[in-house]
Parts: C-alpha cells; sequence; structure tokens
C-alpha cells in the first residue's frame, strides 16, 4: 500500500497489476512506462521480458488492514481490475475489502462488460466506487451506457485523459466525475474549452466533480490555485 500523489486518492493499492491497450486512451498509459521501471530496478513480479503482464499478487491483499486512519483507496491502478484477473481472485480483494471498512475503495475499468458480467455473477462488492475510465464520445457512448445500469451506490466516471469535448446527455444517473489531462512528455492535447464543458454538464445535473489536473498552452497544471476560477472545483460525492 502506497501513499499517492493522485490528488482525489490517499493510497494505491495492487493486488493486481499490469493491463494491455483497449482504445485511445491506452497510448501513452503512465502505469505501464512505471512498470517497465520497476522491473529494471527488479521488483518482485514485474518481469523484464513483460513487465505489464497481468499478475496476481495475493501477499498484497492484507493491506488495507494497516491502515488505521479512513483512507480513499484506488485499486489496481497499476492496471485494470477487469482484464485477465480470474472471478476468484476479484471476489478476495472484495473480501479483503471487507476487512477494513473505514475505508472507501475505488474501483476503475476500461472494461466495464466485465465489471457488469462479473457483477452479476457475484453482486456488488460492498464497499467498491465502481468507475469506468473515458476518453472520447466513443469510450463515453460504449461504456457509460453499461456502467449506468450496474445497481451500485457510487458510480464515477474518470475523464482522463480527455482527448475531446464529450456531450454526455443524461446523466442522472452518475454520482461523481474526475477529470484530468495527459502529463507524459508525449502527452496530447486538452483543450481548456472540453474540461469546462464536462464540469458545467456535471454542474447542471448536480453532479459532484473534480477536476484532477488541466493544460494551458501546453503546460500541464496540477497546483488548483493556479486554475481559472471556475474549474476550481474539487468535489466528492455526498
Amino acid at each position: 500500500m502506497n501513499k499517492t500523489k493522485i490528488s482525489y486518492l490517499t493510497h494505491t493499492w495492487n493486488p493486481t497489476h499490469g493491463c494491455s491497450p483497449v482504445s485511445e486512451g491506452c497510448k501513452f498509459c503512465w502505469a505501464k512506462t512505471m512498470s517497465k521501471r520497476l522491473a529494471g530496478m527488479g521488483v518482485k513480479g514485474y518481469s523484464r521480458d513483460e513487465p505489464f503482464k497481468v499478475v496476481c499478487c495475493p501477499e498484497n491483499l492484507d493491506e488495507p488492514l494497516r491502515i488505521k486512519k479512513p483512507s480513499r483507496i484506488g485499486v489496481s491502478f497499476m492496471g485494470d481490475l477487469f482484464h485477465d484477473v480470474p472471478d476468484d481472485f476479484i471476489t478476495r480483494i472484495a473480501i479483503a475489502q471487507t476487512e477494513a471498512p473505514q475505508h472507501d475503495y475505488l474501483w476503475l475499468t476500461k472494461r466495464p462488460k466485465r465489471m457488469a458480467e462479473y457483477i452479476k455473477k457475484h453482486s456488488v462488492p460492498k464497499l467498491a466506487w465502481l468507475g469506468v475510465s473515458v476518453e472520447n464520445q466513443k469510450t463515453w457512448d460504449e461504456r457509460s451506457v453499461i456502467l449506468r445500469k450496474i445497481r451500485a451506490s457510487i458510480l464515477w466516471i474518470s475523464f482522463e485523459p480527455l482527448l475531446e469535448n464529450i456531450n454526455m446527455g443524461d446523466i442522472s444517473w452518475l454520482t461523481w466525475a474526475v477529470i484530468g489531462t495527459e502529463s507524459g512528455n508525449n502527452r496530447r492535447e486538452c483543450k481548456i474549452e472540453w474540461i469546462r464543458d464536462v464540469v458545467n454538464q456535471c454542474k447542471h445535473a448536480h453532479v459532484p466533480v473534480f477536476v484532477k489536473q488541466i493544460q494551458i498552452n501546453g503546460k500541464v497544471i496540477k497546483d488548483i490555485n493556479q486554475f481559472p476560477d471556475d474549474l476550481k472545483v474539487r468535489e466528492y460525492p455526498k
């Protein structure tokens, strides 16, 4: 369990890691880059030949128990929990969460169909905020329609990396939205107007929204004090 610089989390927990590309947002995946670095350092579980191979780490399942203070934990953010992870191991993760119920656990996937199939067989994991990552209109149209059919207390969308303007339509079902840009050396453009439009759609629908980071003239801005006033928004579900 690690403390994190991801501004809407306090910790990341990786009982699994690894993934493979599924859409345009994966092109410059930060987790894949980090996996190569960890493999080069000889960190256990990261193969030099396949550093981003999907790996289950049962030795990490008890990590939430070690954090006593209520925390907001990102689950398997070094991969995708619903990509080549067996159902029985996902269930072990869900059970581990119930043993440390003081925390919130944020699940995020680019594969909502698999998530929905898992939930249909095993029910909604307790304490989990169920989220889908989208980057453009295509992935919004494909993934949000699946997420909205899941009966969970918190359904959220991560617009990261936001690569174009997105028309969301009816979002009365949505609990929370996070917005962010790419931040690596190969980052693609994210216009401030795209971020502003998503924020305004969320405000109109009374959906809490968290602006994580923005771009101004190609420069990534993470300090909220440097955001335009109307984008200084960092809300959480009530």
